[in-house]
Parts: C-alpha cells; structure tokens; sequence
C-alpha cells in the first residue's frame, strides 16, 4: 500500500504541475508572460467580459518525507469570460486541473479587489487524505487590468505542498463569447488524413496553455523534465451544445526517455456523426475513436498579441493528423 500511496502522489504532482507547465522546445522562465497594453475604452465598462490571464510560479516541495523533492518553474496563459453572478464573479474558461478551475471560484468584489478563500478535505484513498486550502486576491485598475496571487496549499497524508502563482491579466473584450468579439482573431485548422474533417469551422470557447520544467531528487528518482499542457473547448458550428474539445499533456524527462509521459485526446461533432483521436488508451471497441501512435506538443506563450499552438500525430497506419490553433488580439 505504501508503493500504491507513493505513486499517487508522484502521478498526482506530475499532472498538478504539469498544467501549468513547459514545452519541450522552449525554456521556462519565472519572468512575466508578455501581455498587450490595457484598452482605455474598457476603462468605463463593467467587468465582466474576455480576459487574457498569464501566470508564473516557481515551488518547492517534498514529495514524500525522506525520498523525493521537487522544484519547479511553471508558466502559462488562458483566455476566460469573467462573468457575474449575482454578486460573485466566475472566470469561465479552460482549466485541465482543479486547483485552477476557475469555473467553481465564486470572486467577491470589494472596491477594487476580488478575492476568495477555500478550505476542503477530501479521502483520495483509504490510506491517502488531501487538504486543499486556497486564498486569491487580485487588485483591478481602470476595470482593464488586474494582478495578483493564488496561494495554494495541499497536505497530503502530513506533507505539505505550497504553491504560489502571480497572475497579470487585461480585459481584451466586452463580449463574453469568443466568437462574437471583434478584438478576436481565431483559426483552428484541423489537416486530417485520416477522417476528412478539413477546413470544417469550430469557434473557440476558451484556451488555456502552459509550460513546465521540473527537477526530482531524492533517493528513489534522480531526473528533470519539461512539459507542455493544451486544454480547449470548442462549438462545432451545430449549436451550442455541440461542442469539440482537445486536451494534451506531453512530459519529457531529460533522463530517462522510458518515463515520457504523453496524453491526448482530442474530440471533434460534425455533420455527420463525431469522431475522437486519441493517446490516452481510452478508445473503445466498435467507436469512431482513431488510436494516436505519435505526437508533438508545440506551445506559443511568448507572443505578446498571440497564442497558439501545434499538435502533430499520426497512427498506426501512418496517417497524419495536424491540429493548430492561432489565436490573436487586435488593437
């Protein structure tokens, strides 16, 4: 149970951190994603609306007491609707993990300060119990602009993990659906030699990209690693409930190319039915799910009035499959 125990934990830091991580062609920095400059018209509108949040952290914690430390530098960037509810305000946008789902952190306002503090437990496994505090606050100048801190702090079975995030973050749009705002460009080419899904249309809906490196030492594992993490939701132009989806996390150890980690899974409805590509090991039998041998992660953060990025794949007949998403904010 102990071994059961210790891999958990390491599976569940990896993906924890991984998604708010780093690509493998591009070096992680603890400095500040470049943003574009605040729009002055937004200065006398209401909060809510498109954001463009970016986000650093740089953490150090103890896995497990005596065997294995941890160090990373992550980084990333996300567009979200913030939305009000009542007298909360919800980020709605793409999150691959629960610390960061923004979707269930209700903000309140005071001034011009958004704040919001948790506390929960919970049973992960009969011998394994998680506690998860997080308190955020955010100050917001000219209602355009906003920064602050996420602090979480994970205790799992008595050892503590701390996270720290710096956040920065512009107003980009009043509208709060990507593909109504005119200060959006956005394409998501789908090159397919496998289904013929090309050139069909699949507005997005949010987006959300990170990248990663770590380092393990300890007396059980000694590696680094860097990462990269896509998660994005998209409408297939049916209706609003029809929607595409895609999310990758592509982990590359420095040491020990055995211990890749590589997962994607992306699900398109068209048409004429729907079909999924996947490298999860969750295809089922008889479903239009096509089996990915191989794939790349390519991540663009850096850009200051652009995001995007690049998954290329093909299975195990040797078909290919392009997936690219470029987004850009016009001023």
């Amino acid at each position: 149970m102990a071994q059961k125990s210790f891999l958990f934990l390491f599976i569940s830091l990896l993906l924890l951190t991984a998604c708010v991580g780093s690509d493998s062609d591009s070096t992680t920095s603890s400095a500040e994603l470049t943003l574009p400059e605040a729009n002055p018209e937004f200065s006398s509108s209401p909060l809510p609306g498109i954001w463009l949040l970016s986000y650093t952290s740089n953490s150090e914690s103890e896995i497990q007491e005596g065997m294995t430390n941890y160090s990373s530098q992550s980084q990333g960037k996300f567009l979200a609707s913030l939305k009000s509810i009542g007298e909360e305000f919800i980020f709605q946008g793409c999150t691959p993990i629960d610390l960061l789902n923004f979707n269930e952190v209700k903000f309140k306002q005071s001034g011009n300060t958004l704040s919001f503090a948790n506390s929960v437990t919970r049973q992960l496994f009969t011998d394994i119990q998680e506690q998860l505090s997080t308190n955020a606050i955010f100050e917001v100048t000219n209602n355009n602009q906003l920064s602050g801190t996420i602090n979480f702090e994970r205790t799992i079975n008595g050892n503590t993990q701390d996270y720290l995030y710096n956040f920065n973050g512009i107003k980009i749009s009043n509208s709060i659906e990507m593909k109504s705002a005119p200060e959006l460009s956005t394409s998501m080419e789908l090159t397919d030699g496998i289904s013929q899904l090309t050139n069909l249309e699949f507005p997005l809906k949010c987006l959300h990209l990170s990248k990663l490196s770590a380092t393990y030492s300890g007396d059980i594992n000694n590696f680094s690693s860097s990462s990269s993490v896509i998660a994005a939701t998209y409408e297939s132009g049916l209706s609003e409930e029809s929607k595409g989806y895609v999310f990758a996390l592509e982990d590359i150890s420095h040491d020990d190319e055995n211990s890749n980690a590589r997962l994607v899974t992306s699900y398109f409805e068209h048409d004429s039915g729907s079909i999924k590509f996947s490298a999860a090991d969750d295809c089922l039998p008889d479903s239009s799910c096509v089996v990915l041998e191989v794939f790349s992660v390519t991540l663009d953060i850096n850009s200051k009035n652009k995001l995007g990025y690049e998954i290329s794949s093909r299975d195990k007949e040797g078909n290919t499959l392009s997936q690219i998403q470029r987004v850009t904010i016009l001023q």
